[in-house]
């Protein structure tokens, strides 16, 4: 059985560990990040040929299509308050 405290506690030390290194990560990049790995799911098929460019191809400079991207990506995972996004590596 698993105790999904338990997991939420680990996942909140991992986060801090990361989080200290000073490896935290800009929001805009994660969502665009996510949203290219995810496009391909079926949820996203009506917004495919008209987005492909601004998930595949992102401009992180861009407000607007950030804006885009994150209200694409929330329509499949939705919206989360207590975001604190980190990057990982290897070492």
């Amino acid at each position: 059985m698993i105790d999904i405290r338990e997991l939420n506690k680990r996942a909140d030390e991992m986060r801090l560990n990361i989080a200290a290194r000073g490896v935290v990560a800009d929001e805009e990049e994660v969502i665009a990040e996510f949203l290219k790995a995810e496009f391909y799911q079926p949820e996203f098929d009506a917004y495919r040929e008209t987005f492909s460019t601004l998930v595949y191809r992102p401009d992180l400079s861009n407000q607007r299509d950030n804006a885009v991207r994150r209200g694409l990506l929330f329509r499949r995972r939705g919206r989360r308050q207590d975001r604190h996004w980190c990057r990982a590596g290897s070492g």
